[in-house]
C-alpha cells in the first residue's frame, strides 16, 4: 500500500511485521524474527501463554528507552491487532509520513506493549563486557544479564550492536553456535566449498575483523591497528623470506656439489687416469726418461 519513495526508506520486511493481522487471517498469533539469529532454547511456553484476553499488540525485548522495543524477535497478538483495527492505525500513521526511523513503529503501539527478558535478544557483544552497571542496557535487565548470557534464548547477530554474520566471519563471538548448527544440515558442504571458491571475500572480511574489529574502541583503531599491521607485515616479509633465503641457500649449496662433482668425475678424474696410463706405459717401454726430459724442454712438464 505505500509508494516506491516510502519503501526506499523503510523496506518491506520492516513494514509487513504491522501487517501480519490482514496477511494471515487464521491466525491468532505469530512469531516474527530476524533471520540473523541462532536459537539456542525452546521458547513454545512462553509463546503459547498468551491469553485470548491478552491487550498487547507485541511482546518484546525492551531498548534502552522503554517505548521502544527490539524489532528482530515479538510475539505478534494478532487477534488484539484486530479488535483494535491495528493494521488500519498502522497504515494511516505510516501515511502521515511521520516516521523517522524504525523504532518510530513501535513506539506507536506503546502502551499495548509487553517485555520479553533479555535472554530472547542477546548480543553476541555482550560476552565482552565485564560489567554492565554503565552499559547501554535497559535497566529491567541489568539485574539478569548475567544470567541470560549463560543460558541464552537467542543469539542475535545484530550489525549496529558490532556483530559479524557467521556465514561471513566463521571466527566471529559465539559463530561458533552456527557453524555447530549448520554442520547438523545438509548444507555445510555447500559452506565449505563456498569458502573455497569465494577465497578473496573471505581473506577481505578476516582483514577487517583482525584490524579494524567492530567490538574494538576508536582507541584501539588507532593506536593498536598499526602495531598489528606491522606486526604481521614483518612476519611475512622476514621471517618468512627469511626461511625462503635458508631454502635458497641450501638449494644452491647442493647444486654447488652437484656441479663438483660433475666436473670432477666428467673432466678431472678421466684425465688423471689417462696420465697415469701413458706414464706406465713409458715405463715398461724404458722411454720414460727420454720423453719426460722433451717434455720438460717444450716447457709442457715442470722439473719438479
Amino acid at each position: 500500500p505505500f509508494d516506491e519513495d516510502f519503501t526506499k526508506r523503510f523496506s518491506k520486511m520492516v513494514l509487513v511485521k504491522y501487517f501480519l493481522a490482514d496477511l494471515f487471517p487464521k491466525y491468532s498469533k505469530m512469531v516474527w524474527s530476524d533471520v540473523d539469529v541462532i536459537f539456542c532454547n525452546e521458547f513454545s511456553a512462553d509463546f503459547l501463554n498468551i491469553k485470548e484476553n491478552d491487550e498487547n499488540y507485541f511482546y518484546g525485548v525492551l531498548e534502552v528507552e522503554k517505548h521502544h522495543m527490539m524489532e528482530g524477535f515479538l510475539f505478534c497478538n494478532l487477534d488484539y491487532q484486530r479488535k483494535k483495527n491495528f493494521t488500519l492505525r498502522m497504515h494511516d500513521l505510516l501515511k502521515g509520513n511521520e516516521a523517522k526511523g524504525e523504532l518510530d513503529f513501535t513506539k506507536w503501539c506503546w502502551p499495548n506493549m509487553k517485555a520479553l527478558g533479555i535472554e530472547y535478544c542477546v548480543f553476541p557483544y555482550y560476552y565482552t563486557i565485564k560489567d554492565f552497571s554503565n552499559a547501554y542496557l535497559n535497566e529491567n535487565y541489568k539485574k539478569t544479564i548475567l544470567e541470560a548470557r549463560e543460558n541464552p534464548t537467542i543469539i542475535h547477530y545484530d550489525a549496529w550492536w558490532g556483530a559479524v554474520k557467521p556465514w561471513d566471519y566463521p571466527f566471529g563471538l559465539k559463530a561458533d553456535l552456527w557453524l555447530n548448527a549448520l554442520a547438523k544440515t545438509p548444507f555445510m558442504s555447500d559452506y565449505t566449498k563456498k569458502m573455497h571458491t569465494n577465497e578473496s571475500f573471505y581473506t577481505t572480511k578476516m582483514a577487517e575483523q583482525h584490524y579494524f574489529s567492530s567490538v574494538k574502541s576508536s582507541k584501539d583503531i588507532v593506536f593498536k591497528t598499526p602495531y598489528l599491521f606491522f606486526k604481521s607485515y614483518l612476519f611475512v616479509v622476514f621471517k618468512e623470506r627469511k626461511i625462503h633465503s635458508r631454502i635458497f641457500a641450501l638449494m644452491g649449496g647442493l647444486v654447488k656439489k652437484f656441479f663438483n662433482k660433475l666436473i670432477y668425475f666428467g673432466f678431472l678424474m678421466p684425465k688423471a687416469l689417462v696420465k697415469r696410463a701413458v706414464s706406465k706405459i713409458l715405463r715398461v717401454l724404458g722411454l720414460h726418461g727420454i720423453v719426460k726430459k722433451i717434455l720438460i724442454q717444450l716447457k709442457l712438464l715442470k722439473k719438479g
